[in-house]
């Protein structure tokens, strides 16, 4: 288990903590939230990246995932659009939740992710990029290479992360989706369902074990969306233990147009 003392990037902050002891008991009761590992955790202080589907609304599945870990704060990676929308990007901001690129080629070695992720942060990014309507609820979308480079740049390790049932407990039933925005206009239950969430942490993986390239070596988009690939499959593989029934697809969900 991660502690407090592991550093200042794994130790809560006030607004953090305050928000944690007042929503993760009722959270873990609410969703009966059960945390499996299928490894180790990594415990050297060293930065991590939970690669997570997006699953369900409402942020119930970031509440869950915050609520199974009492002892560390989860710093997610939010998506850029957040930011351009000033009432969430205040709460966003004072959680303090970082942002993905807008840009692939703008990410550097002083990103703001790639820096929190070297003073040992532990990171939530749903390389999706966006959540997913109930219809697509098994579907694993292609994945944005942003999440190797992080990797790369900051030499941490990968783990592939299931959240099970949030797509049952806090359903986006029906919701226009426009091009390019990680939004829908969405139709929902009014309540969110009192389902079981279980969190699934796969084998840690990293950038040299997706690429089969040294993290010195200059890497190309198409690299990157390779190692990204593999990656979803993981993913994949994963959320089968429980949903048999889960896929992959090609598809940037990101990129598609239109009522799912």
């Amino acid at each position: 288990m991660l502690r407090r003392s592991d550093g200042g990037a794994r130790s809560m902050t006030n607004r953090y903590t305050r928000l944690r002891n007042l929503l993760g008991p009722l959270v873990n009761l609410y969703a009966r939230v059960q945390l499996e590992r299928h490894s180790p955790w990594p415990e050297d202080g060293r930065g991590v990246i939970l690669a997570s589907n997006h699953a369900g609304h409402l942020w119930w599945d970031s509440l869950c995932l915050a609520a199974a870990f009492p002892d560390i704060q989860i710093r997610f990676i939010a998506h850029h659009w957040d930011a351009k929308i000033g009432p969430i990007k205040k709460l966003l901001d004072q959680l303090d939740v970082l942002y993905l690129d807008a840009q692939l080629e703008n990410i550097s070695p002083d990103n703001a992710v790639v820096n929190a992720l070297k003073s040992g942060a532990v990171t939530c990014l749903y390389p999706e990029e966006s959540y997913h309507t109930f219809w697509r609820r098994y579907t694993v979308h292609r994945l944005s290479p942003h999440i190797l480079k992080y990797a790369q740049l900051a030499r941490v390790p990968i783990v592939p992360t299931a959240m099970i049932g949030v797509e049952e407990a806090a359903p986006c039933l029906l919701g226009y989706k426009p091009s390019g925005v990680p939004l829908h206009i969405p139709v929902l239950p009014p309540l969110i369902l009192p389902m079981k969430v279980t969190i699934l942490l796969g084998e840690p993986t990293s950038f040299e074990a997706l690429t089969g390239m040294d993290p010195e070596q200059e890497a190309t988009t198409e690299i990157l969306q390779r190692g990204a690939d593999k990656l979803q499959l993981q993913m994949a593989a994963l959320i089968r233990k429980h949903r048999p029934r889960a896929r992959t697809s090609q598809l940037r969900y990101i990129d598609h147009q239109g009522w799912w």
